[in-house]
């Protein structure tokens, strides 16, 4: 699957969720903190870059295999 790339629009410590902003604009990804791959982030604050994968989740779109940039 391609890789993408954007920024945390937000994200939440309390639910373990946020959204990446695309950088082609396409409508925000829906990503949990489960997806996030480097292992030494704890938390992920607006504005920081990303690597993902998009895959299909049970309310649609959403990141996969998410890395801080």
């Amino acid at each position: 699957m391609a890789k993408s790339t954007g920024t945390v629009k937000c994200f939440s410590v309390d639910e373990g969720s946020g959204f990446i902003a695309h950088s082609s604009g396409v409508p925000d990804i829906f990503f949990q903190l489960s997806s996030i791959k480097n292992q030494d982030i704890p938390s992920l604050s607006t504005g920081q870059r990303v690597e993902y994968e998009v895959k299909v989740g049970q309310k649609g779109l959403q990141a996969d295999e998410v890395w801080v940039l």
